[in-house]
């Protein structure tokens, strides 16, 4: 199979794969049911067209090349037959999706549980737990599992369940969660349910679809029906206990980078280490990727052979190990795409037929769309397939096209590097994702570190399976390689890094031209090849110096915004507002946890100078980042509330700095510009010990028609229903509002309902362990335009004049 063909077919598969989804949404069960059938009719009657063709010119359609001088019809014949396939292949693809999405959307779990609306239908079920606990370490109870039976508590004639015949077998996944937890219960378990079966939140409908799930089920009363077989067991087995030796001979960041890098399992992740590597463009080396897969197949066949087996015994053993792989880590996108890869090349090798990269690529996609056509919505496998994809076809052009000063290990390396990020760009970019060239060298630095760790780690879960004690020895080998990638993290996720990357990436590129140029000039003179090599370096160093002193110069703006505007700026698990005023500058209330982010956000907008840093209380997650802003730079004033004490290391910073401290209470007033701004709570006095009752509540009004901003911090109930009895209700009746507490269920559905916004902003984490925002807390704000830094990123409000 040649390229074009290979890249037409997968083409086809993931087009239809993508149609299917939108038309499963259309369509009921049974109607996908008969398009599936007729679509596969369809598409073994175009392959024996295909292939009677093929066998009559003697050879197959897809190794035919185009011969000079062939005749045109010929050349329509082949093309003809090409069309033909692809557009079975999609065919194909796309009954696939429509079938598996309309299970998805309007399956008989799916159809009990709406029966009974907002409130869900009591059940009782069998299922099989078929995935680890999804969420934050707060949430191990949030478990995927496959149904097996479905039985209401009560039948429901309307949807065809009568009495005598209410149980219903199926086979669709849903969401498990119990608040008392699910015990020791692990991928493989059957259980019988006793529980609560609803829809999904609107917050959480469109994720969950996307894996397959359609519905959650609260569990009541849960007990095992059924072991896991000895597979499972096995597999559960050597994840377990490498996160125990990990665990045990490593402190928390590195020994969940372990077990993340060896088995995928992430929950334990600090909260700052996840921020660092995706900032840093190193998500996917901190959770089993392909390369994964590279390595098991490398480690097995350097065993196989050295031990003085066959060739064709190390790719047997490889080809088990590669699975076994996938039942330990699961089956993540990433994952399912390498073992697939991996499987067609361990079987070219056995039966002696080489195989094109590229085409083992486009196939594996292809093969993996067509057995589960829901992946062709989730972003990781189209992150795998385009980042692999960059590695083989620009990353070796890239390779070639470098200094030869440069050692080839390393030439590859950079290749795959920028092959990898230049093909993911697009799609970042299409999902509003940032990036950043500090991802480059971030990436130059951990892969290598990353390759070790995960090699160590694959010694850890072999010897951790038989004894804790030896695998715990074995963790400790990992620590430099898990401590490199954790620093290449934290230093590209830091302001300084990543300032550092442009300057670099602008140094190399200029005197990459430079050499370049030199080499061209240096051929004409074959005597000085000697001297060519230092001239090259040269070169490249003196471009480099040159271009980051000259680079360093506008990195800094003006820091005036061209208008009233706010922005929530997308710290992860916290708070940090800007307000902007022309005239005035910036003000920023709360600076989130993390002391790097918060800069490098700031610093990304231009802000070179900030009039007014408030902080609304002093919890970590509001004013963790503020003592580094105090650092970095200059600052009017700090505005603090009555019970700011615990606030110690960002007092201390504002001494430090000579930045003058100013406390506030209810009634208090102050101006940002043309804003005014009133502080609604707490009382001089403070309102009891709790950090989030006392967080600064404050009104900002600007010009006659401009939006009217409520920003409540961590207020909860006792603080709101003060606010509700002692202020007039017109004064929390708002345009804009930063919801309470990250969108927290800690509010008071009168509070919510008085302030009434047009926009109500959530800042809160992707994934965060708290489960904010709440589905009843978005319920309560149906009217609003909800915007949410966990999924739009940073949240910009203008606050001109409103048009009328």
């Amino acid at each position: 199979m040649n390229q074009a063909v290979a890249a037409t077919t997968l083409a086809a598969a993931w087009l239809g794969s993508l149609a299917g989804l939108r038309l499963g949404r259309a369509l009921t069960v049974e109607s996908g049911r008969r398009l599936l059938v007729a679509t596969a009719w369809f598409a073994v009657l175009t392959l024996v067209i295909v292939l009677v063709g093929a066998v009559r010119r003697g050879r197959a359609p897809a190794e035919e090349p185009i011969r000079s001088g062939e005749s045109g019809r010929s050349v329509g014949r082949r093309f003809s037959r090409i069309a033909l396939l692809a557009l079975a292949v999609g065919a194909v693809a796309t009954a696939g999706a429509a079938v598996r999405t309309a299970w998805v959307v309007g399956g008989p779990a799916v159809r009990v549980a709406t029966s009974g609306g907002e409130h869900g239908v009591t059940v009782r079920a069998e299922l099989l737990v078929v995935g680890d606990p999804i969420g934050g370490a707060s949430r191990d109870h949030r478990v995927p599992a496959r149904l097996v039976w479905l039985e209401p508590v009560q039948a429901r004639p309307h949807l065809g369940l009568r009495p005598h015949d209410a149980r219903v077998a199926t086979r669709e996944r849903v969401l498990m969660a119990s608040s008392a937890g699910l015990g020791d219960v692990e991928v493989g378990h059957r259980l019988v349910i006793t529980g609560l079966l609803r829809e999904p939140d609107p917050g959480s409908r469109a994720w969950l679809r996307s894996l397959g799930i359609g519905t959650e089920l609260d569990v009541v009363e849960a007990r095992v029906r059924g072991d896991p077989t000895i597979l499972w067991r096995g597999a559960n087995h050597v994840r377990r206990r490498t996160a125990e030796a990990a665990h045990a001979a490593l402190s928390p960041a590195p020994a969940s980078l372990l077990t993340g890098l060896t088995t995928g399992e992430l929950r334990g992740q600090p909260e700052t280490v996840a921020s660092n590597v995706d900032r840093s463009g190193l998500r996917h080396l901190v959770a089993v990727s392909g390369s994964n897969v590279a390595l098991v197949v490398g480690a097995v066949a350097a065993v196989i052979l050295g031990l003085g087996g066959s060739r064709r015994l190390a790719w047997w053993a490889c080809l088990a190990a590669v699975w076994w792989l996938v039942l330990v880590v699961r089956a993540e996108p990433s994952v399912v795409r390498a073992a697939l890869m991996a499987t067609l090349v361990l079987v070219a090798l056995i039966v002696g037929r080489a195989r094109d990269p590229v085409n083992v690529l486009a196939v594996a996609g292809t093969v993996a769309l067509l057995v589960d056509p829901l992946l062709a919505g989730r972003l990781g496998f189209a992150l795998s397939m385009t980042a692999t994809g960059g590695v083989l076809i620009i990353g070796t052009r890239v390779a070639e096209w470098l200094p030869e000063v440069i050692p080839r290990s390393v030439g590859l390396l950079i290749g795959a590097t920028v092959g990898a990020q230049t093909a993911v760009a697009p799609l970042l970019l299409a999902i509003g994702s940032s990036l950043h060239p500090a991802a480059l060298f971030a990436n130059l630095i951990a892969v290598p570190a990353a390759a070790v760790g995960g090699l160590v780690g694959g010694g850890v879960a072999v010897v951790a399976s038989v004894d804790i004690g030896a695998g715990r020895v074995v963790a400790h080998a990992a620590r430099p390689a898990l401590w490199l990638v954790l620093w290449a993290a934290e230093w590209f996720a830091s302001p300084a890094g990543r300032e550092m990357s442009v300057m670099l990436v602008a140094g190399v590129m200029v005197a990459t031209g430079v050499v370049r140029v030199r080499r061209v000039i240096g051929r004409r003179d074959h005597s000085a090849t000697a001297g060519r090599g230092a001239m090259h370096l040269g070169a490249l160093a003196t471009a480099t110096v040159v271009v980051v002193v000259a680079a360093a110069l506008p990195l800094r703006g003006s820091g005036l915004p061209s208008q009233p505007v706010l922005v929530a700026l997308d710290v992860g698990q916290g708070d940090a507002i800007l307000l902007g005023d022309p005239e005035a500058g910036w003000m920023l209330v709360d600076g989130g946890a993390e002391e790097a982010r918060v800069v490098d956000l700031l610093r990304r907008r231009g802000v070179a100078r900030l009039s007014r840093v408030v902080a609304t209380h002093a919890d970590s997650d509001h004013v963790g980042g503020l003592p580094a802003v105090l650092d970095a730079m200059p600052v009017g004033s700090l505005t603090v509330g009555p019970r700011a004490e615990d606030a110690d290391r960002l007092l201390a910073a504002a001494t430090e700095h000579e930045v003058p401290v100013h406390r506030v209470h209810a009634s208090d007033v102050f101006t940002h510009g043309r804003f005014g701004v009133e502080v609604l709570s707490p009382p001089a006095t403070g309102l009891g010990t709790q950090r989030n009752d006392n967080s600064l509540v404050l009104r900002i009004d600007g010009d006659a028609g401009t939006p009217a901003v409520l920003l409540p911090g961590d207020a909860e109930v006792v603080a709101q229903q003060v606010l509700l009895d002692r202020v007039e209700p017109d004064v929390l009746d708002v345009d804009v509002m930063v919801v309470p507490h990250h969108g927290g269920n800690t509010s008071d559905p009168a509070f919510l309902a008085a302030t009434s916004p047009d926009v109500a902003i959530i800042s809160a984490g992707r994934d965060n362990s708290f489960g904010h925002p709440h589905p009843a807390v978005l319920a309560q704000l149906s009217r609003a335009e909800v915007r949410r830094t966990d999924q739009d990123g940073d949240i910009v409000v203008p606050l001109g004049p409103q048009e009328q």
